[in-house]
């Protein structure tokens, strides 16, 4: 395609404050106007790459789900594509199975419909402005919330270790490892529409109880938990 015609513009949507402390470990560059730019330099992109965190006000027009989205338009300004980039959230290009994006956008070089056009977009949840108060209110909890440690003994870690056994588990946690999200989307909850972090509280038949992409809310999820363990466990959490 690089004897065609069409522009590129990336747009920046997050706001700073809206970012956890703990979210700074997936890259060296804060979410500021300042470092959007020296991002830019860094990768030596030629290309507009403009910044909405301050007002958000482009990102919630095109209803920016995650970070990267792409959104393709054809010469008359109408919008063809909306979605990912492909379908591997892993850097391999072997990885990759459709590279939906480019395809899109040789489509319409060559003048024929879009093969699809609308897939889920993966990668990081949009930082709104509507976070920031959380996550101000989330670091001064932990600046005074107090550790507790208690002791164990190996009799109380072989315990805990046979808890977990017994139910044919080695661990508590997992990480997915095959690279396209969409296997993981049906297999885990086909309505997740593809930003992370996503969060699917099912009961022991499979259900669905509790669903939210970005911040969870514990209330609900208490309440969720409550109400599907009955009457003896029915108080309902407040804030």
């Amino acid at each position: 395609m690089k004897d065609e015609s069409f522009a590129i513009i990336a747009i920046n949507p997050n706001l700073s404050s809206g970012l956890r402390p703990d979210e700074f470990g997936h890259t060296a560059y804060d979410e500021t106007f300042e470092d959007s730019k020296r991002y830019a330099e860094d990768l030596g992109w030629a290309f507009p790459f403009l910044y909405d965190g301050d007002e958000q006000i482009t990102a919630r027009a095109y209803g920016c789900l995650a970070t990267p989205h792409v959104f393709i338009f054809d010469k008359e300004r109408k919008l063809r594509y909306n979605g990912r980039y492909d379908d591997s959230r892993l850097p391999g290009i072997e990885t990759v199975n459709s590279h939906d994006a480019i395809n899109a956008t040789k489509a319409l070089l060559a003048g024929e419909p879009v093969p699809v056009e609308k897939t889920r977009p993966h990668g990081c949840s949009t930082k709104w402005k509507e976070r920031s108060q959380h996550v101000a209110e989330e670091e001064a909890h932990w600046q005074t919330a107090e550790a507790t440690v208690e002791t164990i003994d190996a009799a109380g870690i072989a315990k805990l270790r046979k808890t977990v056994e017994a139910e044919g588990r080695k661990t508590n946690n997992y990480s997915f490892s095959g690279a396209n999200t969409d296997e993981l989307a049906e297999a885990l909850d086909p309505k997740w529409p593809g930003p992370v972090p996503y969060t699917v509280l099912v009961d022991e038949s499979g259900k669905v109880l509790y669903r939210v992409s970005g911040m969870i809310d514990p209330v609900k999820v208490k309440n969720a938990i409550l109400d599907k363990m009955g009457n003896y466990h029915s108080i309902q959490m407040k804030r």
